[in-house]
């Protein structure tokens, strides 16, 4: 599309259609005024601010479900992901850390004891080879 002008835009004349027809009695629009302005109320006042202490400590108390075996091995399970998780980043970053190596070697160890599920034996033994193998990058050559 191609403007070919850049000048000011200008309105057209509104233009009336017809005559608007006159009220049967005088007044009425003004009582129907003063009617609405009675039923109107004031503006409620702001409620004051409260801190977010209360959210914070509401979040902090724990549910039924706390105590539950299933809801400590999901814990547990959400745990190691977030580690194994960091150990991926910090593969392609270039270098794992030891302390991030022991804090998933301890993980492993304390479920372990727990454990009576075959499959996640065999998952918990490919970790913990892994991360000894990386562990042991760390120790001094003899």
């Amino acid at each position: 599309m191609k403007i070919d002008s850049t000048g000011p835009v200008r309105s057209s004349p509104v233009k009336k259609g017809g005559r608007a027809t006159k009220s049967a009695q005088p007044g009425q629009f003004a009582k129907h005024l003063d009617e609405s302005v009675e039923g109107v109320s004031g503006a409620a006042a702001a409620a004051p601010a409260h801190s977010v202490d209360g959210v914070v400590a509401i979040q902090e108390v724990g549910d039924a479900t706390d105590d539950d075996p299933q809801s400590r091995a999901r814990q547990w399970g959400n745990d190691t992901l977030d580690q194994l998780e960091l150990v991926k980043l910090d593969l392609l970053a270039g270098g794992i850390p030891k302390g991030r190596l022991m804090n998933l070697a301890r993980i492993v160890a304390d479920r372990r004891e727990q454990t009576e599920d075959p499959a996640l034996e065999s998952l918990l033994d490919d970790i913990e080879l892994r991360v000894r193998v990386e562990i042991a990058k760390y120790e001094p050559r003899a």
